[in-house]
């Protein structure tokens, strides 16, 4: 069985996959715009803007499913976060996820996340305590909205 280890999130190691969005310090009057390139392939798509609740899930975990967003970037900016999974890859030959290719990052609360439309990643799932964050997405709320691909023996993923 495979195992990857997973790294810091950082700009330049997720860049091929979308933007890391840098939040705070608070206490400055600072804005930052464009911070990430939120796509939208389909102009009929409505903004979905939702909260996203999360229980923890241990490391080492076992990934089983990945999933697409053909037509709309996906961002997620943390409200209540400590660490948190992101794994992505590219696609294959044949369109599904190249599992050979995963990357695993580790974020922190004080990092956003912005996948391009059409990249595979693994489900939001957060380490060691509860989570929350906004999750922003064009959707039609039809079968395009959202692909998923089935991982059957799937890579575990392991902390450094």
């Amino acid at each position: 069985m495979t195992e990857i280890i997973v790294e810091p999130l950082t700009e330049e190691a997720f860049a091929p996959f979308g933007q890391v969005i840098a939040l705070g310090p608070l206490g400055r009057a600072h804005s930052t715009r464009y911070a990430a390139d939120v796509a939208n392939r389909r102009p009929d798509a409505r903004l979905n803007v939702s909260i996203s609740q999360q229980v923890p899930v241990p490391l080492p975990l076992q990934v089983k499913f990945m999933e697409k967003h053909p037509h709309s970037a996906q961002t997620f900016v943390p409200t209540a976060m400590e660490r948190y999974l992101v794994l992505v890859c590219p696609a294959d030959a044949d369109g599904g996820p190249s599992l050979g290719e995963l990357k695993a990052f580790s974020g922190n609360g004080s990092q956003g996340i912005n996948y391009h439309a059409d990249t595979w990643h693994h489900p939001f799932t957060v380490l060691d305590a509860l989570g929350e964050c906004v999750v922003l997405r064009y959707d039609m709320d039809d079968d395009e909205d959202t692909i998923w691909f089935e991982v059957a023996d799937g890579p575990t993923i392991v902390d450094s």
